[in-house]
């Protein structure tokens, strides 16, 4: 190992051999040494045996300072290169041109270059990109992006537009351009009201949680405004059911000793009668309309003033799939039934009075008024007197009554309607047995006119005869 300044000197022939033989042995070794050649040239070698390990330096153009280059023990650990540019990087491909290649952006940092622009950046607080990142499809167990020591837990592409989490092979997460799919339940952390665990950007309280197991709340500006029980309950302005609240179903509640209201609203204020203001409907699962009721306004409203209206009550009869109007309650507070629909009142059957004149209500509950018009009647004929005699044959009877209504101390004149029917069915109205029979039920004691009318006018030919009689005997 030897340096030299590379000039021969004048001397005798072994002399000039010797210098000679010296720098050759310089050039042989890189001009070795602990210590830099004491002349030094642009682009000379020098193995700087001087530092551990030794490496290799090269002289700069200006002959200025010396640039490492490599270690001369084997490693290659240390290879300083210039910084470069994105345009020019320090390291570059021979057919790619000057533009491609490796250079070093800042501190810490290794970037990727071609065609002159930055591609990949490298630090020591992020791997950044500014091209798309292109992987293979992958599959559930062997995705394109995987972890190490678990390459089948990852991210891969399903299918055209379509992107999947996979763990342990097994599809979890799935994202399209129409749907995310999970096939794992999505767990959340129970939050609070004013700290809901399912929020949204820009209005953090806002959002759903879970006061307690099985129940759902959801708040907003952070209060609470609903909850879904743990026994199904759907609770609106309150967190706590009543005793009394079935489970299921709604529990709506005012504020302090206010009602708790249930408001259907138009988006509009109704201008001509006919205007449906509110509707409530009842269906099956399907849809399948079973009955509604609706609220139609009377009239143009005026607000503050007018707000003129009825309610309408609907049906859907046997063999139909629609509801028919039965019932309105009108804006005057009166109740019209629809054509061709009968007022039935069952508890009317079942509650009796000896106290009050009889009117049509059969057994179950229809009540009807009387008509006399003869355009309700056909086939008329003159009542016989047999019939008229034989109410001579009904018992008349002082009772006292059992029905709920009637104090049982007092005391009634009437008939027996078991015995009047004996006599003429027709004085009486019946219920029908489920086995089809007919028991009398009431006496129509109104039907008793026709028969006593017959009587009276045939006693007062009687006794007209009979005045013409003795008016006779006493002239002669």
């Amino acid at each position: 190992m030897a340096t030299h300044d590379y000039i021969i000197s004048n001397a005798s022939g072994a002399a000039v051999r010797a210098d000679l033989n010296n720098a050759l042995a310089a050039i042989a070794t890189n001009n070795s040494s602990a210590t830099e050649p004491t002349t030094t040239y642009a682009y000379q070698w020098w193995a700087d045996t001087g530092s551990s390990p030794t490496v290799m330096k090269l002289r700069n153009a200006a002959n200025s300072a010396w640039v490492t280059l490599f270690q001369l023990d084997g490693e290659w650990s240390v290879i300083p290169f210039e910084n470069g540019t994105a345009a020019a990087p320090s390291i570059y491909f021979k057919d790619s041109g000057t533009d491609t290649g490796f250079f070093s952006p800042g501190v810490d940092q290794v970037g990727i270059t071609t065609g002159g622009a930055v591609r990949l950046t490298t630090s020591t607080t992020a791997f950044t990109g500014t091209l798309p990142w292109q992987g293979q499809n992958g599959t559930a167990a062997a995705p394109a992006l995987s972890f190490s020591g678990d390459p089948n837990t990852g991210v891969y592409n399903v299918g055209a537009d379509n992107i999947g989490i996979s763990t342990n092979g097994t599809l979890r997460f799935d994202v399209s351009t129409t749907a995310t799919t999970s096939t794992l339940p999505i767990v959340h952390p129970l939050g609070a009201v004013g700290t809901p665990s399912v929020t949204f950007t820009g209005d953090l309280n806002t959002g759903f949680w879970s006061p307690a197991a099985d129940t759902i709340a959801a708040s907003t500006g952070g209060s609470e405004r609903i909850r879904l029980d743990s026994s199904g309950r759907l609770l609106v302005g309150t967190s706590t059911a009543s005793s009394g609240a079935p489970t299921g179903g709604a529990l709506i509640q005012g504020t302090g000793s206010a009602a708790g209201p249930i408001t259907l609203q138009i988006d509009a204020t109704p201008a001509a009668a006919g205007t449906d203001v509110g509707l409530i409907r009842f269906t099956n699962s399907s849809g399948g309309l079973g009955a509604q009721i609706k609220c139609v306004s009377d009239g143009s409203w005026t607000n503050g003033s007018n707000h003129r209206s009825r309610l309408e009550f609907s049906t859907t009869p046997d063999g139909s799939s629609s509801p028919t109007e039965r019932m309105r309650l009108d804006s005057a507070g009166s109740m019209v039934l629809a054509s061709g629909t009968a007022f039935v009142a069952p508890y009317v059957h079942n509650t009796t009075t000896a106290t009050a004149a009889n009117v049509n209500v059969d057994a179950t509950g229809f009540l009807r008024r009387s008509t006399s018009s003869i355009k309700y009647k056909t086939n008329i004929e003159t009542i016989e007197d047999q019939y008229a005699d034989a109410i001579l044959n009904c018992r008349p009877v002082w009772y006292q009554s059992t029905c709920d209504a009637d104090k049982p101390e007092w005391g009634y004149w009437g008939f027996i309607a078991e015995e009047v029917a004996e006599i003429d069915p027709r004085l009486c109205f019946f219920k029908e047995e489920e086995d089809g029979t007919l028991e009398p039920e009431g006496v129509q004691y109104d039907r008793f006119v026709p028969h006593l009318l017959n009587l009276i006018k045939r006693q007062g030919e009687a006794i007209a005869d009979l005045q013409a009689e003795v008016a006779a005997l006493k002239t002669q």
